[in-house]
């Protein structure tokens, strides 16, 4: 998450891990993938119109086959760019083993995985759900429904849909740190804080109407 491809923090037995977000790679291609009855194959799932906005958002939705054959910099794979310590963090992979999680879904492979658009969908489930409980774990949809002056002045609505996209890419930790400084009129006083606040904002600005609900994976 990222990947989603992008990021997002989780407790183990090591402490927090974050999840960072990784080099997305330009656009090439058209194509299409569908999955019974002309349809895409996320569009019959939960939020399937947010997940096409990360696709694109993620420049994925571009390429051949939307995305889903796609290796990406860094190991990072398909149309959502998971990367490899996402699928760790969401119980696909051990080291670079796929587990029992994966089998499930005919996945014993990289090759597999980017075959298959259904296991992907599986896999950005599962990660989407981990987003929200570590967003719902760090009170970032207190700040749901309020508006805040951005960091450049203009104003910012937050979402449950920005702060779940937000989350997905960014993680909920520094999500939340942006939340808490806007809600306090602060401004961050690291240059690496301030670009991380940038980049937070314009995603919580493109997924500010995206359609979604929380829990629908």
């Amino acid at each position: 998450m990222t990947g989603s491809g992008g990021a997002y923090d989780r407790g183990g037995s090591k402490g927090v891990v974050h999840v960072s977000e990784h080099d997305r790679s330009p656009p090439a291609g058209g194509g299409g993938q569908s999955s019974g009855q002309g349809r895409k194959s996320w569009e019959s799932k939960g939020n399937g119109t947010f997940r096409q906005k990360i696709a694109e958002a993620e420049r994925s939705a571009e390429h051949a086959n939307d995305g889903y054959g796609q290796r990406h910099p860094g190991g990072a794979l398909g149309r959502y760019q998971i990367t490899p310590n996402t699928l760790l963090q969401t119980g696909w992979k051990i080291g670079g083993t796929w587990t029992d999680k994966a089998r499930q879904h005919g996945v014993t492979s990289d090759d597999d995985f980017l075959n298959s658009p259904e296991a992907q969908e599986a896999a950005m489930s599962d990660i989407m759900r981990e987003a929200e409980l570590q967003a719902d774990s760090k009170g970032l949809y207190g700040h749901s429904g309020k508006t805040y002056n951005g960091v450049g002045g203009k104003t910012v609505k937050i979402t449950d849909g920005g702060i779940a996209a937000a989350a997905h890419r960014h993680g909920a930790g520094a999500t939340k740190n942006y939340l808490r400084r806007r809600a306090n009129g602060q401004q961050a006083k690291t240059p690496e804080d301030r670009t991380r606040d940038k980049q937070i904002e314009k995603r919580l600005r493109d997924f500010e109407n995206a359609p979604y609900t929380r829990g629908n994976w």
